[in-house]
């Protein structure tokens, strides 16, 4: 199964590399196109290093205003799919 973020990055790279917007119509003319938001990608990517790194729950939790309880999920989360 193909993620979100996947299908965000195949658009961004087709949109990189087009040579005109009239291609860009022609593929993906009338679609909705998702952004997948900064908390699924990029964040929890930045938490999950960070953790790895030795940062502790306590400072992360300052630092992204998140609970720890919230952070050891995402933690656990990512741990899971990698």
């Amino acid at each position: 199964m193909i993620s979100t973020l996947e299908l965000f990055e195949e658009f961004f790279k087709d949109v990189k590399e087009s040579k005109s917007i009239d291609e860009i119509y022609k593929a993906y003319g009338g679609a909705y196109i998702y952004v997948p938001s900064y908390k699924s990608t990029t964040r929890n990517m930045d938490i999950f290093n960070e953790y790895k790194e030795g940062v502790t729950l306590r400072k992360l939790s300052v630092k992204y205003s998140i609970t720890q309880n919230r952070l050891r999920v995402i933690i656990k989360e990512l741990e899971e799919s990698n």
